[in-house]
């Protein structure tokens, strides 16, 4: 089995570790679905990407990810009611930045898991 350990690793466990035998909380089960929900969406890893880059707005993401700036606007929208994108303001505009490092830590660990030394 794998699991993630508290400083965001992938690591096997076998059937008799104590890590095995950890279950999560009842009432958390549907607030981690939503959680990956979010994330199982390509196009808002490839706007996380982005972001990790640099501050965004809408139009420079949605021409960097190719879909119009109402469907990134939608996916932005989302990723911010979870915490994990938070907007400011530049002048007149709106740019977006990473709200929770948490997640490119969590995207890096299944990514070296898939691919190892891949990120």
């Amino acid at each position: 089995m794998t699991s993630v350990s508290p400083a965001g690793s992938l690591q096997s466990h076998s059937s008799d570790s104590p890590e095995y035998r950890k279950v999560l909380p009842d009432d958390s089960i549907k607030g981690i679905a939503a959680y990956f929900h979010v994330l199982g969406e390509p196009t808002r890893l490839q706007i996380l990407n982005l972001l990790l880059q640099d501050d965004h707005n809408v139009g420079g993401l949605a021409e960097a990810v190719g879909c119009s700036a109402a469907n990134t606007s939608r996916h932005l929208s989302m990723m911010a009611r979870h915490g994990f994108v938070r907007r400011h303001t530049r002048g007149n505009s709106v740019y977006y930045q990473i709200a929770d490092p948490g997640v490119v830590d969590l995207c890096c660990s299944v990514c070296n898991a898939l691919s190892p030394g891949a990120c």
